[in-house]
């Protein structure tokens, strides 16, 4: 389908946030195991600072995977109510939920003095339903898909480095680079190029590509005096 090595660098932003948020979780069960932090992260780990990046990351990108499809016209979310109509799922077959619960230690340390992160919380795995894409989709809705793939990438970025993976900040930005590069503005930019290109010699450029000429200007043929008739 077009766009597909496009989709593909999508999906490996989504498996690079989604693997830094098991990583945050362990981290966050550990200390509330009562593991000391220091060997766990770097200096100046901030936990809520991560897990906000790294989650919004994630829902930026499942948004513009939904964006690409649609322009696809091959949407990747099918409703509930449909799959079951298509009697791709069982009616009266709900869907599992996990139990939060399952994933916190039973034993909670004490928060040391001027710990104001929650742990309970940041060890609780998480999961983006379709009412966080829908979110996470008006929020890119004025935003091309070369910036949203910048600024998702930027979010993870920063993330690694609060989780002490510098090495990952390059291959990170080179996939964003990439991705931009197949975004489907990029791939209509020689057109527009191509438009400019062909404005009449002798134009500075100040004016609209494609805008007609100030009044009184025309092309160098247009200026030229009128040909002499023949003796």
């Amino acid at each position: 389908m077009p766009g597909a090595r496009l989709l593909g660098l999508v999906q490996r932003m989504m498996r690079t946030g989604l693997a830094m948020a098991r990583g945050i979780n362990r981290i966050a069960r550990q200390r509330l195991e009562g593991q000391d932090l220091a060997r766990m992260a770097p200096a100046g780990f901030n936990a809520t600072l991560a897990n906000a990046l790294v989650v919004q990351a994630v829902a930026w990108t499942a948004a513009l995977r939904e964006r690409l499809f649609a322009l696809a016209a091959r949407p990747s979310f099918v409703p509930r109510e449909e799959r079951v109509k298509a009697g791709r799922v069982r009616a009266g077959h709900a869907p599992r939920d996990r139990d939060p619960g399952l994933y916190l230690p039973e034993v909670i340390a004490e928060a040391a003095a001027g710990d104001w992160h929650d742990w309970r919380e940041l060890a609780r795995p998480w999961r983006l339903g379709p009412r966080g894409v829908a979110v996470a989709a008006r929020a890119i809705a004025g935003l091309s898909s070369a910036e949203v793939v910048t600024a998702i990438c930027d979010k993870l970025g920063q993330a690694a480095e609060q989780l002490g993976a510098e090495a990952d900040v390059g291959r990170i930005a080179a996939m964003a680079a990439e991705a931009r590069a197949l975004c489907p503005e990029a791939a209509a930019a020689p057109d527009k190029a191509a438009d400019a290109g062909g404005r009449c010699e002798g134009d500075s450029g100040g004016g609209e590509a494609g805008a007609p000429p100030p009044h009184g200007a025309g092309t160098a043929a247009e200026n030229e005096p009128p040909p002499k008739p023949p003796d």
